[in-house]
């Protein structure tokens, strides 16, 4: 009879464990979730991951934040994209991340992104189907600290 408490009681504590797990934190990885915004398919990720990282090579896009003139990684950087006709496609703000991946559909593009709330730069882009295109945002030194 103990031993079928026992049982139940280690049933019930794993259950608890494994319902509860989804609610604690867990810090950014490769398993960064894919979110949807106006129909475009996007992540922020590169924490710990190689720039080359199979899992995101389905994505058109990869946009990398860096601080010039070390190219050191930058994240908490917010991007605007908008289609070759101006109008705004993706709106996203990457806190915890360096690398914005994105599934665009080919097309020209440009993109404003915010470091720290004050450093702006753009760019230019395209988009080709069968081939992920790879920008980088270089900020100023400053943006980095």
């Amino acid at each position: 009879m103990a031993k079928i408490a026992l049982r139940y009681a280690m049933s019930a504590a794993l259950l608890l464990a494994a319902v509860g797990a989804p609610l604690a934190p867990r810090a950014v990885s490769a398993a960064d979730p894919v979110m949807v915004q106006n129909g475009i398919r996007y992540a922020c990720t590169g924490i710990g991951e190689e720039k080359d990282d199979p899992r995101w090579s389905g994505f058109a896009l990869k946009l990398a934040y860096a601080v010039h003139p070390d190219g050191a990684l930058l994240s908490g950087v917010a991007a605007r994209i908008h289609d070759g006709a101006g109008r705004p496609v993706l709106d996203v703000h990457c806190e915890d991340a360096p690398w914005l991946m994105a599934q665009l559909p080919p097309g020209r593009y440009s993109v404003t992104a915010i470091a720290l709330g004050k450093f702006t730069e753009q760019a230019r882009f395209t988009v080709r189907g069968g081939r992920q295109s790879y920008v980088v945002i270089r900020f100023p030194a400053e943006a980095g600290r």
